[in-house]
């Protein structure tokens, strides 16, 4: 049960005092003995304590320092969120767990014990003490809960729910502090590679060290040239990986590397998988897929790639550090300075469609199911790839076969209007069968997914309204669902328009709280989140 799965009210504010402190540092010193000084020297500043009311009616205390929580108080035990344990990794029990079990975590689900891959690695623990959750690439934890097994009954079991989660990254108590995004544990100027377990010898016979100090160089220099082209096919791997659309998957893995892969690269630097440290493409797809990186299957012999895993850890190092697009090496022999990650938010449209559409889209792609999501440029895709197989290009217009007929709205009207073997011009057609699809918008940080809502991207609205004896007032409703605090926003807003902001929670129909400034602002107001928030026009409604 995530407790901040959803908003939560603020019931009571408090500022702890000395004697507060002193019993609230010694919970801590024993809780955490490993870290017990680093903890003293942060909550020298003082500390708020806040009484929150969760979604499912639970009472939680949140201990925030510098307007960032730390703990949170639940049936009497204190736990860390991950803005400490990002500082602070180790402090707690942590449990390691796949890239796929992470993302049903931040779904909602609690970790089974099947999905632990450190099981052994962890020591002794009790049953009902806090704990972190991490997954196998990355170091820093995700998630906090509570230990429903002892570390006994851990290494005994093999079902079972072995943690209760409690709370995540990007969750509305994460929302409630700087937003940062958790470090990555890999280098930020390498990038990963697969290593495959080799059977290594220990001695060596004194032949064998001699004939390994006369060729050492020679060792050093190869094994030099493989390491580099293998980061760099591993690196042009994964952006053709991520170009890969999901109407094309899935794909045979040969089709993948002559077709896509190999033509991805500049002429003169074609890399041969032969060249690499994995000789074989299958062997390279063995360890992409043992990293969850790509999912793979053999059908009648042949190598299928089925799913690409896009969220994952080496998808987001692309962009800023991969070896291909970082800077020349300088005479040195060291990178440049690589561009900094995207960290901004973004929310994305995307539909999936209803159950009238699915044989058009089964049509072109036979894995398509009634819960795919996809973007209109990807549905507008599907539409012309069957009308072009099935032959019903008339011109600039088409026309209407019995799948086509039956995607349109129902109504008496429509099939009056559109008989069988009708035309209809494409801009009709796209507007009748978009009117057949489920709008969704994904939220995500820079190139990490965050969370998917139903509906349409709510718009910003901003609107004069008038209160008792006249007084006219600016509301400005949906600012948290384009990821805008409302309590810096109205911070922001007061001593520029030198008016007052209050905040209003709870109202229906408003993502988030609502803020109201005293005075009729409307266009500075959306002139201020065009120019400091970067929020497009269309998304504006004033």
């Amino acid at each position: 049960m995530q407790l901040f799965k959803k908003a939560y009210s603020v019931k009571r504010r408090l500022t702890m005092g000395q004697k507060d402190m002193k019993e609230f540092m010694a919970k801590l010193a024993d809780l955490f003995p490993s870290v017990s000084e680093e903890v003293g020297e942060m909550f020298a500043e003082p500390v708020a304590m806040i009484t929150v009311l969760t979604h499912s009616r639970c009472s939680v205390e949140l201990f925030v320092v510098n307007k960032v929580p730390m703990f949170f108080a639940y049936e009497d035990s204190i736990y860390p969120t991950v803005y400490f344990l990002w500082r602070f990794p180790k402090a707690i029990v942590c449990l390691s767990t796949t890239v796929q079990a992470g993302s049903r975590i931040l779904e909602g689900s609690d970790l089974m014990t099947p999905g632990v891959m450190n099981s052994r690695e962890i020591g002794t623990f009790e049953k009902g003490v806090p704990c972190s959750i991490k997954t196998e690439n990355n170091a820093y934890p995700f998630a906090v809960g509570q230990m429903l097994m002892s570390s006994t009954q851990l290494s005994s079991s093999s079902h079972g729910v072995c943690v209760r989660v409690l709370h995540v990254n990007y969750d509305f108590l994460w929302k409630s502090g700087p937003r940062t995004v958790a470090p990555s544990a890999m280098q930020l100027e390498d990038i990963e590679l697969p290593v495959r377990d080799e059977k290594r010898e220990d001695g060596n016979s004194e032949g064998e060290l001699d004939e390994a100090e006369t060729h050492g160089n020679d060792q050093r220099e190869d094994q030099s040239n493989d390491y580099d082209c293998s980061v760099k096919f591993l690196t042009q791997a994964l952006h053709a990986l991520k170009g890969l659309g999901s109407s094309e998957l899935p794909m045979f893995a040969n089709v993948f590397y002559g077709s896509v892969l190999l033509r991805s690269f500049p002429k003169e630097e074609i890399i041969d998988v032969k060249k690499t440290k994995y000789k074989k493409f299958s062997t390279f797809l063995e360890d992409l897929q043992s990293m969850g990186i790509v999912e793979t299957a053999t059908e009648k012999g042949a190598l299928k790639i089925l799913k690409v895993n896009k969220q994952h850890e080496q998808f987001k190092m692309l962009q800023s550090h991969s070896p291909i697009l970082a800077h020349p090496q300088s005479a040195n022999g060291q990178t440049g300075e690589a561009q900094s990650s995207d960290n901004t938010w973004k929310l994305t449209q995307k539909y999936s469609p209803k159950a009238d559409l699915l044989p058009l889209i089964r049509a072109t792609d036979l894995h398509a199911k009634k819960s795919m999501v996809f973007s209109m440029n990807e549905f507008r895709s599907y539409v012309t790839n069957y009308v072009s197989v099935a032959g019903l290009k008339r011109g600039k217009v088409v026309c209407l076969d019995d799948t086509l007929r039956n995607c349109l709205a129902k109504g008496k009207d429509v099939k009056e209007k559109y008989p069988l073997g009708a035309t209809i011009d494409w801009a009709t057609l796209f507007q009748m069968l978009g009117e057949q699809l489920h709008p969704i918008y994904d939220v995500s940080c820079g190139e990490s997914f965050v969370e998917r809502h139903r509906g349409p991207i709510p718009k910003i609205q901003i609107r004069k309204a008038f209160r008792r004896g006249g007084k006219v007032v600016t509301l400005v409703d949906n600012l948290e669902a384009h990821q805008i605090n409302a309590t810096e926003f109205a911070h922001c807003l007061q001593p520029m328009l030198a008016s007052s902001a209050t905040l209003n929670s709870g109202l229906t129909g408003v993502t988030g709280a609502q803020v109201q400034i005293q005075g009729d602002h409307v266009a500075k107001v959306q002139q201020f989140l065009q120019k400091e928030y970067n929020i497009k026009k269309h998304f504006i409604v004033a």
